[in-house]
């Protein structure tokens, strides 16, 4: 799947029609996105599949995916503070290895295939897998796997939640840049540093997770992650009241930060226990199925997350003159979030 992905990764941002050819242009970008987007997944649940298959408790699991989440959210922020600038300053196109770019976006678009390409190839030749024997009772159908993995106890409890929950986050994501204007009044620049700050402290937490897992237990928090964001995103109107909002603002993000770093840690270890009881069910190991399941449930949240801020926006105002709209967006994530986390109880392991 990797050189499918960065092939598709680098179409999207060379496409052979000029302006004026909108239809055609349109039609590209679709196909070349779901191509995209399938072999994300070609490469991403077998990635991921991994996880429970190589470590086998809770304390190795931890261990490891807070070390993905760490280099996950390195490479966000220093895709922020290196990429971004490049692109502002190549607006206007630059010539690099005799390669000449139109603008900033092409060469990044070629650096990060690359990085993909070099990244995927070294797990695929360096981690070693368990071999995978065959049961005597065959494996199950693609249908066969769908509707048992759906009638696992811990599946729906743990995934339902978590997409929830998803959708009231990509709400604030959409919402982070109107933010910036309408309420504190300042650049979207500015208001991006709190996005960077909730990374920032997240990466932050993740050393003492491992401390913390084994003598609270995983599920108990989870739990309280969800509870704490709920009541972050409900209070995030009242950064417009405050004397101080732009301090506010980075106050509130900045704690975000910790439920958040918990949850991107756990939520793999979580759905890890989930697929060892379906082994005691079923007697088989099925990692990249529940993976993919988890991915397809949860990928709904990143269309409905901007359609109902978008909404909101709509019917309340996005503007310093009509700001209302931005501001619900966080009661309306919270809502969500603890419409999660009553669902989440409903987990059965520990």
């Amino acid at each position: 799947g990797a050189p499918i992905l960065v092939a598709t990764l680098a179409g999207l941002f060379f496409p052979p029609f000029g302006p004026g050819r909108p239809l055609e242009t349109g039609l590209l970008l679709v196909l070349l996105n779901t191509v995209f987007w399938c072999a994300f997944t070609m490469v991403g649940a077998p990635y991921l599949a991994l996880l429970p298959e190589i470590a086998k408790t809770t304390v190795t699991r931890t261990r490891i995916s807070s070390l993905m989440t760490g280099f996950s959210v390195l490479v966000i922020i220093l895709g922020n503070l290196a990429l971004r600038p490049l692109v502002a300053a190549w607006a206007g196109g630059v010539t690099l290895l005799g390669i000449p770019f139109r603008n900033g976006f092409e060469p990044q678009a070629l650096l990060c295939g690359l990085l993909i390409l070099f990244f995927v190839v070294l797990a695929t030749f360096s981690v070693r897998e368990r071999p995978n024997h065959a049961p005597e009772g065959g494996h199950l159908s693609f249908r066969s796997a769908v509707m048992e993995s759906l009638r696992n106890p811990a599946f729906l409890p743990l995934v339902a939640p978590m997409s929830v929950f998803l959708i009231g986050v990509n709400i604030l994501i959409t919402a982070v840049p109107y933010f910036g204007r309408s309420v504190l009044h300042a650049t979207e620049a500015e208001a991006s540093i709190g996005s960077a700050l909730v990374y920032a402290v997240a990466a932050l937490t993740l050393p003492f997770l491992g401390r913390v897992v084994p003598t609270y237990g995983k599920k108990r928090l989870y739990g309280l992650s969800l509870l704490v964001m709920a009541a972050q995103f409900s209070l995030l109107p009242l950064i417009a009241l405050s004397p101080w909002p732009t301090a506010t603002y980075l106050f509130v993000m900045g704690t975000l930060g910790v439920p958040v770093g918990t949850m991107l840690v756990l939520s793999r270890v979580l759905i890890s226990d989930v697929i060892d009881e379906d082994e005691k069910r079923t007697g088989l190991r099925r990692e990249a199925m529940y993976f993919g399941m988890q991915g397809l449930l949860t990928k709904v949240s990143f269309g409905v997350g901007p359609l109902v801020a978008t909404q909101l926006f709509t019917f309340f105002g996005n503007t310093a003159d009509r700001p209302f709209g931005v501001l619900l967006c966080g009661p309306v994530a919270g809502l969500l979030g603890l419409l999660g986390w009553a669902a989440f109880r409903r987990y059965p392991l520990d």
